[in-house]
């Protein structure tokens, strides 16, 4: 029975330990119908507002500290009790995505690890928004109530799932992402943030190597990351073991947020390993997913022999379970990956594989970024696909004939007549006019796959320029030994 409105008393705020609470009158409590094994779900109000928890079913209700805080409730103030019911049993739903997004309440758990039951309950906020207060209680007492979004960004939940995936804590303890990249902690706290999750409740470290790093250099460091994600540092622990100099950690303290996203991840990188799904929210789950995956885990090598080009593209981890999952998922994009005995999943990237990367936004604002626009420049300038530049010169055209390629190109005429016909063959072009005679021969336009390709081309053309504008040169192959030792020496080859 839910009570409310005039039907709730004002009560005093009492202290019990170091906890501060409520006692429910036996009047209430029975026309409620408290029970220990059901959670509460209690609406309280002060002169500073409302607020909503759960809580257990019984006649002495604890206030959450958050709460406390909010309201600044102090022992003896009173406390006008708002809604006074029993939480009502939520179910999960079968699909994982609703109207383009992802339904999170389908991979909240029914329990935790240690077998404690979740309590959910729904609810619609000042915004119109639906969420989920989620919470769970134990032998000792209880946890820290999360609330979150229940629909959520399909790009941004794969983002946040790959990133805990490459780099996240893997205990449920609390969620926690540590790199060495600013523009990957910008993102995982854009993550964090969509998902619902209160900017009060993340926080950062830096771990250092005082061996390497001064302390201005430190500041700085400091001060970008702050400025670049929002975040203030908490903590900064030195290290003289690491390799490097500096590395961020962006964590939330909350077991039930970790136990959600790991369970997610787990599910998640399932599914994408057998299924063929098209749908647009799984294609954008599935693009956030593997990019941070690779963006985190994954390296990319480029080779020159001669005039010919091999790219290749690794993953490692120490889990060959999970070596076997990013086998069947990159296979399912597409790629002709392999298992290798280094504990690493790797695949010789050509062109088309190159595209693939660079649409999926792979090894995005770090190192391996840079690698991979100067793998297409350097593959597009190869003889063997020169003749994907052509398709985006005539890109503009909206019918193309041998006639007109002849003109523009400078080519002969039955040259012409051979490229369109190969790029026919490729799926690249189709014919949208027969032949009519000499003087209206046969009319060629772009297909959706040449359409797609050739704007690949002309963004990653883009990309590559302001590459050699950021360093200042012109080579590819220049750019290539400027990025780091293992670059210079492929390049040599």
């Amino acid at each position: 029975m839910m009570i409310s409105g005039r039907d709730m008393p004002v009560l005093e705020v009492r202290r019990a330990g170091s906890k501060l609470g409520v006692y429910l009158p036996k009047e209430l409590a029975s026309k409620v119908g408290l029970n220990k094994e059901k959670a509460l779900r209690l609406s309280v109000g002060s002169k500073l507002g409302e607020a909503t928890f759960l809580a257990l079913g019984r006649p002495w209700i604890t206030i959450p500290a958050a709460i406390v805080e909010r309201l600044r409730l102090r022992r003896g103030q009173p406390l006008t009790i708002a809604e006074c019911k029993i939480a009502p049993a939520v179910g999960r739903p079968k699909s994982l995505f609703a109207d383009m997004r992802v339904d999170v309440l389908a991979v909240v758990p029914t329990r935790d690890r240690a077998g404690n039951e979740y309590v959910v309950d729904e609810y619609v906020d000042s915004s119109s928004e639906r969420r989920l207060r989620i919470w769970y209680r134990h032998k000792r007492g209880s946890a820290r109530q999360l609330v979150i979004k229940r629909y959520v960004d399909p790009l941004r939940f794969g983002m946040i799932l790959g990133q805990i995936q490459a780099e996240g804590e893997k205990t449920p303890c609390r969620l926690a992402f540590k790199n060495r990249s600013i523009c990957q902690h910008q993102d995982f706290v854009l993550s964090l943030k969509d998902l619902g999750v209160e900017k009060n409740w993340i926080n950062a470290r830096i771990v250092y190597n005082p061996r390497k790093v001064g302390d201005h250099e430190l500041s700085h460091h400091t001060r970008l990351y702050v400025e670049r994600t929002g975040i203030q540092i908490a903590a900064m622990d030195r290290s003289r073991g690491m390799r490097g100099t500096v590395v961020y950690e962006t964590y939330v303290r909350s077991r039930i947020l970790a136990e959600i996203i790991l369970r997610a991840m787990s599910k998640i990188r399932k599914i994408l390993c057998t299924s063929n799904s098209s749908t647009a929210p799984f294609l954008l789950l599935r693009e956030g997913f593997v990019s941070e995956l690779l963006a985190g885990d994954g390296s990319i090598d480029i080779y020159r022999r001669g005039r010919k080009t091999d790219v290749r593209v690794k993953i490692s981890d120490g889990n060959r379970l999970y070596l076997i999952d990013y086998k069947k998922i990159l296979a399912r994009l597409g790629f002709r990956p392999r298992l290798s005995r280094q504990r690493a999943v790797m695949f010789d990237a050509s062109l088309r594989d190159l595209f693939t990367l660079f649409s999926l936004r792979a090894f995005r604002g770090g190192h391996n970024w840079k690698k991979l626009l100067c793998a297409i420049g350097m593959a597009l300038s190869g003889r063997q696909n020169r003749t994907y530049r052509r398709l985006e010169r005539v890109s503009s055209w909206g019918m193309l004939t041998s006639v007109d390629l002849r003109r523009t190109e400078g080519i002969s005429l039955e040259a012409a007549r051979q490229w369109l016909k190969l790029m026919e063959k490729r799926g690249y072009m189709f014919r949208s006019r027969g032949f009519h005679g000499p003087r209206t021969p046969v009319g060629y336009s772009l297909t959706k796959h040449g359409s797609e390709l050739t704007a690949r081309i002309a963004e990653s053309s883009e990309e590559i320029e302001k590459l050699k504008a950021d360093m200042c040169k012109t080579d590819l192959v220049q750019i290539l030994c400027a990025l780091g030792p293992r670059s210079k020496q492929t390049a040599k080859a």
